[in-house]
């Protein structure tokens, strides 16, 4: 545990020496603030203007923001991994008793809870719309799991900094499901369910009974984790 912690320092230190770094860890703190303050600002001009109301999508809109700062991490979780990588420290931890499996639980243990806390702290101090708490909770649970997934595939197919960045935007594709659960009805809602972000979209989007949602998060915690466990081979492929 105190070799885990230690990488855990390193990677502190690696955020704080970066600005781009520390602009990305400052992300959730803006998004939290603009939800807050600014949304409701916009939502009553847009209203006075053309007579829409976006009230009634504050569920969504929620949903969604508190998604970024979970893909913000894995994004830099990636990019510290392939910074390592370039400077020969993961072949070194591989030949120490830390091992690659540990190195990458570090990854695991700290911006997993850091995609954790963001997202939770979004759901829960936004303002403007209110989820229950334990829906929150689970729901922040698989959204953690993305920055894995994220951290993961930029690793494995990232040659460097400037393609991890290009990558990035994989991101982009998998919020894709967050819009269609929301939006798309059925029979053709089916089609989200290729993205993993649809199962946490699904929790808050349908009024389902409890074991319904359980059985969603449950089956979600599943995709995600054959997710990373094949692109963790992969990661251990491309590093013997």
């Amino acid at each position: 545990m105190k070799k885990i912690t230690a990488l855990m320092t390193g990677d502190i230190k690696n955020i704080t020496r970066d600005p781009a770094f520390i602009m990305l860890f400052m992300a959730p703190v803006i998004i939290l603030l603009f939800l807050r303050f600014l949304v409701p600002v916009f939502s009553e001009i847009i209203s006075e203007k053309t007579g829409f109301s976006v009230v009634p999508y504050y569920d969504f809109i929620v949903l969604f923001f508190s998604f970024l700062p979970v893909s913000m991490a894995g994004v830099l979780a990636g990019l510290i991994i392939i910074d390592e990588r370039d400077e020969g420290l993961i072949m070194y931890y591989s030949v120490t008793p830390i091992a690659r499996k540990g190195y990458m639980l570090n990854k695991v243990y700290f911006f997993g809870i850091a995609g954790f806390v963001w997202s939770f702290l979004i759901f829960l101090l936004n303002g403007l719309y209110y989820f229950p708490f334990w829906l929150s909770f689970i729901t922040s649970c698989l959204y953690a799991l993305t920055t894995l997934v994220l951290a993961l595939f930029l690793s494995v197919y990232a040659g460097n900094k400037v393609e991890a960045l290009a990558l990035s935007k994989f991101a982009g594709i998998i919020i894709t499901g967050i819009p269609l659960v929301w939006f798309v009805p059925w029979p053709w809602k089916m089609a989200a369910f290729i993205f993993p972000t649809a199962f946490p979209a699904y929790i808050l989007a349908e009024n389902n009974t409890v074991p319904a949602i359980l059985f969603v998060w449950a089956a979600g915690t599943a995709y995600y984790a054959v997710i990373i466990h094949l692109f963790y081979r992969m990661f251990e492929k491309k590093w013997q």
